[in-house]
């Protein structure tokens, strides 16, 4: 069953690879990891991204450090509101470190039982 799990993540990091290539984007492969760097513009502020397959759960996650730090004074302010937002987010969350001040972006999809297509 390990074996097939693997199976299927290689399958899926390949799609995901194709797709970025199909895209003309940038990136950095880590294969043995099974994991993706790349960043985009947004429409306010870049993103740095990480994407990686997790054979063992099958899960396609995408992380993407947000490129600031909340100050001390500002974080339970700050942990309130993005408790608000995620309330309201389909797709992701933001992950919030009261303690430290930084925020990620993560969303996940399940690939159990299918293969990606370079569409999700």
């Amino acid at each position: 069953m390990a074996d097939e799990k693997m199976i299927s993540a290689q399958k899926n990091y390949v799609t995901l690879c194709s797709m970025l290539d199909d895209n003309n984007w940038h990136y950095e492969k880590d294969e043995a990891k099974l994991k993706i760097k790349c960043s985009a513009q947004g429409d306010d502020l870049p993103m740095d991204i990480i994407i990686r397959i997790d054979p063992d759960r099958q899960l396609v996650i995408l992380m993407s450090h947000l490129p600031f730090v909340v100050s001390e004074d500002k974080r339970v302010d700050v942990a309130i509101a993005t408790s608000v937002i995620n309330y309201k987010v389909v797709d992701g969350s933001f992950d919030f470190d009261i303690e430290d001040g930084h925020m990620f972006f993560r969303m996940t999809s399940s690939y159990v039982g299918s293969e990606l297509s370079k569409e999700v």
